[in-house]
């Protein structure tokens, strides 16, 4: 238990952050963690986070982003991540990204534009993940695991929404027999009101939630520890 409760504390400190918080800066468009990973890898055959960038956070339907497609969203900040890491796209075993109102299809195609046109070679895959909210956390817990299983050893992890362009409406007619499975019938409740079930079930207030918005990037860059040196001195 003292190993594990150890592991996490390292982890969690690669995702912290010595500059002031995103929400106080406001002259760039991209903001970046810096990174508190070097000499605190505890073991081995730790994954770490090396790198951790955003864009703002904008208004639905009228904010700065409403006219901009989704692959435009995500472009940058892969361009910036490789900018800012002198790392090569050609060492990157796979990018994953959490996505959720978007057709699976359609978002996987825009996410593989969007590396295009960041500079990634066609030699790396990407794809999509849905796991509703928690999209983008399973994006980096699939790279965490598979750098952990020694399928490759440096991944980005990241999201990609856009409630301007994607609908959050059902397509297509609900299945009637949904009205006799009440975990079924669940499955349509809207997340705001998921939300304020979580939020009085385990007491969580909303000063806590917009804390817990605050911290997570939405791009992280994973690798194994034993490459995390190279990485370091490339910067």
């Amino acid at each position: 238990m003292e190993k594990a409760s150890n592991r996490q504390r390292v982890l969690l400190g690669h995702l912290r952050s010595s500059s002031a918080p995103w929400y106080n800066n406001h002259e760039s468009s991209l903001s970046a963690s810096a990174c508190l990973a070097e000499g605190s890898a505890a073991y081995g055959d730790d994954v770490v986070v090396v790198a951790a960038y955003r864009t703002p956070q904008c208004k639905s339907k009228r904010g700065g982003f409403k006219d901009t497609h989704a692959e435009d969203l995500l472009a940058p900040v892969l361009k910036a991540l490789l900018e800012k890491t002198n790392l090569d796209p050609r060492e990157v075993g796979d990018i994953v990204v959490g996505s959720v109102l978007a057709p699976g299809s359609q978002r996987a195609s825009e996410c593989r534009m969007a590396a295009f046109y960041a500079g990634f070679p066609e030699t790396v895959p990407i794809r999509t993940v849905n796991r509703k909210c928690s999209s983008g956390l399973q994006a980096v817990a699939d790279v965490a695991a598979s750098i952990k299983a020694g399928f490759y050893e440096v991944g980005i992890g990241a999201g990609l929404e856009s409630m301007t362009v994607n609908s959050r409406a059902w397509v297509g007619d609900v299945n009637p027999k949904v009205k006799h499975f009440q975990k079924a019938q669940d499955c349509l409740l809207p997340m705001g009101v998921t939300s304020e079930n979580v939020a009085h079930r385990f007491s969580v207030t909303r000063g806590e939630q917009d804390q817990g918005c605050r911290r997570p990037p939405p791009l992280l860059l994973l690798v194994d520890s034993k490459m995390k040196s190279s990485l370091l001195l490339q910067r």
